[in-house]
């Protein structure tokens, strides 16, 4: 004699797991694509100069708005992208380098925004950008100094809007 065994097809635990489980992975992979990094001033390498806490990251996208100056002050900064005063306040959003301090950005660099919107981006004291993509001035300054800026993909462009 033959004998079968049902499978529960109606598992509303298992199911409500599963999604649960899913959802999870789904929210931890969406919020590492997007990772967000506002300045609020200080050292690039302290931890207590970012909002959320916490030094930026080679997948990090890089706000330093009105108001703020961030200094880097380390040979191993990176991120995905920087962009210096671009949002909606009026004023100046500064980014400065120490003696020896590289920053390396996968992506693009961006000065300012429409109207009084400035960006700054001082290398008086040295230092070494490294910008994979574009660097757009569209309202800011560059100060060079004793600084260097490197273009490492195969087509960079620089923008003067």
């Amino acid at each position: 004699m033959k004998t079968t065994k049902s499978l529960k097809t109606n598992d509303p635990m298992g199911k409500s797991f599963l999604v649960c489980l899913f959802s999870l992975i789904l929210l931890l992979f969406i919020n590492n694509a997007y990772a967000q990094k506002t300045a609020v001033g200080g050292n690039w390498s302290a931890s207590a100069s970012w909002s959320p806490a916490g030094v930026p990251v080679s997948t990090d996208a890089v706000t330093i708005p009105n108001g703020v100056t961030i200094t880097v002050d380390v040979s191993n900064a990176t991120c995905a992208s920087v962009a210096i005063n671009t949002g909606s306040a009026n004023g100046t959003g500064t980014l400065q380098f120490n003696s020896g301090s590289v920053l390396t950005v996968s992506g693009s660099v961006t000065l300012g925004g429409s109207g009084p919107k400035v960006g700054n981006l001082t290398m008086t004291n040295g230092g070494t950008l490294k910008i994979g993509t574009t660097f757009t001035v569209t309202n800011g300054t560059f100060t060079p100094g004793t600084g260097t800026i490197e273009y490492n993909g195969s087509a960079q462009t620089i923008y003067a809007a």
